[in-house]
């Protein structure tokens, strides 16, 4: 029989439970079982799905695409949303993709819901728990266990939001309050490695260079980590385990990006540029590339996919296109920095 330890295990300690025979990590709060698989053993390589978006003078989408990370080429169809929803927020673990939050043209309202797709099923998503609150324009990652969404509209816009939420990623169960962001902000991001969640740039109502970050193991209020290179709303980013990498930095449609080091706290550093100007995109990631897609260009919105290397930064390579021509879409794959 396993006896209990006289002491409280720390984030990231690990035990073989003898009951259910599984290896198991101890999140900060609960151990939690290891997954022997990978993105290769799943989906043939690393999966990235994009799914959403719209315009307020265009339907909102339930439209989800993916794309291997490692090869180019244009998506294909994954399936659809239950619901429709654009300026909503994904994160993911090794095997489910999330969209979060949102607004909803058709139905006229702000989303407190989060759905759920099997990587490695197709077929679109169903649903899979509820936030503490409706919110949209917000940050949203996580790593392999635990989804963490912040800031945003409420349902009464523009009511502004710091409040942090989280979820697991494996029960079900509906978020709980995490912190809040050291600023009430919108039209924000977020990005994640294994340890630190980090919420970047949006409004105050004035337009910030802001990077904020929590400890995902954790619960309690964000704490700065540094500056971007320019204020921004409306940005976009993805990470690699040491890496964040964060698009559409400057305060109009750019083809800036930024980076910081998870190791570190510090202010970003120019990375490169994307292939065109846009922000309100999205982006996945498998640790060595970033891709982005879809966003509002100088005169309209594009579907194009373009992606950069973590380790190099530079200008940004023609990936291929999305199925559609959208902004404000979500993102999400099963080897990004967070796994």
């Amino acid at each position: 029989m396993e006896k209990p330890s006289l002491d409280t295990a720390k984030a990231g300690a690990m035990r073989f439970n003898t009951d259910s025979s599984q290896l198991e990590i101890y999140d900060g709060n609960q151990w939690t079982g290891v997954l022997a698989t990978s993105p290769f053993q799943q989906t043939g390589g690393t999966r990235g799905i994009f799914h959403g978006g719209g315009d307020p003078a265009d339907p909102t989408l339930d439209v989800m695409d993916f794309i291997t990370i490692t090869t180019t080429g244009n998506a294909a169809d994954f399936g659809d949303l239950s619901s429709n929803r654009r300026n909503h927020r994904g994160n993911s673990s090794r095997i489910r993709n999330f969209a979060v939050g949102g607004y909803s043209d058709s139905a006229g309202s702000v989303r407190n819901t989060v759905e759920a797709a099997i990587f490695a099923s197709g077929g679109g998503s169903s649903s899979f728990c509820n936030l503490t609150a409706a919110r949209y324009v917000h940050a949203g990652g996580g790593n392999n266990v635990r989804g963490i969404h912040a800031g945003g509209h409420s349902p009464n816009a523009p009511t502004i939001a710091g409040s942090i939420d989280v979820f697991d990623t494996f029960s079900g169960t509906n978020a709980v309050d995490f912190g809040d962001l050291s600023q009430n902000r919108v039209d924000t991001a977020g990005t994640a490695n294994k340890q630190k969640f980090v919420c970047f740039g949006g409004i105050t109502p004035s337009k910030v260079n802001t990077i904020d970050f929590v400890t995902i193991s954790t619960l309690g209020n964000a704490a700065d980590f540094g500056d971007l290179t320019a204020v921004v709303s409306y940005p976009f980013g993805s990470s690699s385990s040491t890496r964040g990498v964060f698009c559409g930095i400057a305060p109009s449609v750019t083809t800036v990006c930024d980076v910081i080091e998870y190791s570190t706290l510090g202010n970003a550093k120019d990375f490169g540029d994307m292939t065109v100007s846009r922000n309100a995109a999205a982006s996945v990631s498998d640790c060595i590339r970033i891709v982005a897609g879809g966003g509002n260009v100088p005169g309209g919105r594009t579907n194009v996919l373009d992606f950069m290397s973590f380790s190099t930064g530079g200008n940004a390579v023609d990936y291929g296109d999305l199925t559609d021509i959208r902004s404000g879409l979500a993102a999400g794959s099963n080897g990004h920095g967070g796994i």
